[in-house]
């Protein structure tokens, strides 16, 4: 009777890990209201992206109902046991807008990836605050229409992997709108011992700095 007993309760903690297993993470708060604060600030223009994939992913994303669990949201993934975001993918997302410096994107603390390739940002700085996410591995802004230099706090993610920040052109001129100076390029090679990829072809001068 004793041995039928812990057979039972050792397939109810089985059954019990195996639905906890498969259940997604549930999302920081903080997290999501950081996410839609970010949605707000961008329309949906379908010539903001080329790619014939391209789909409008902040769509999905719900600050209440089933579908508020930002963790489900396209474009985003979340690390299982800490449920912190960890991964941002808006390439390709019809993104029309401003990427402004205080965007609480920089919120998100925990990215390791950060995608927003193939949108629309009319020209957008590419904020400071970038490097400020300190985990950073992958980071791509390629084709987004970012303009101005590139940041030296950019240097501070030593965590990088991989870098893309090429083709960022005018759409009108098709002029390179990016700059890099030389000396932060240098340091963030220097610091990110791990890097792997560098994309900054065609559109970024490099030059020295003063």
């Amino acid at each position: 009777m004793m041995k039928l007993i812990l057979n039972l309760l050792f397939l109810i903690l089985l059954t019990s890990s195996l639905f906890s297993a498969s259940m997604p993470p549930l999302c920081h708060d903080y997290e999501k209201s950081a996410l839609l604060q970010f949605k707000i600030s961008f329309s949906i223009d379908k010539l903001a992206s080329g790619d014939s994939s391209a789909y409008p992913k902040i769509e999905s994303w719900k600050p209440t109902g089933n579908g508020s669990n930002c963790c489900l949201w396209h474009g985003i993934a979340c690390d299982r046991e800490s449920g912190h975001v960890v991964s941002l993918d808006l390439s390709s997302s019809f993104l029309y807008g401003f990427i402004e410096p205080n965007s609480t994107l920089f919120d998100l603390v925990h990215l390791q990836t950060l995608n927003l390739a193939d949108n629309d940002f009319r020209y957008s700085l590419i904020p400071s605050k970038v490097g400020s996410l300190w985990n950073l591995k992958y980071l791509n802004l390629s084709w987004s229409v970012f303009s101005g230099e590139v940041p030296s706090s950019i240097s501070n993610l030593s965590n990088l992997i991989s870098l893309d920040l090429s083709f960022n052109h005018d759409p009108l001129s098709s002029a390179k709108l990016l700059r890099l100076r030389e000396l932060s390029l240098k340091t963030l090679i220097q610091h990110s011992t791990g890097m792997e990829i560098i994309n900054l072809k065609p559109c970024n001068h490099v030059f020295p700095s003063t």
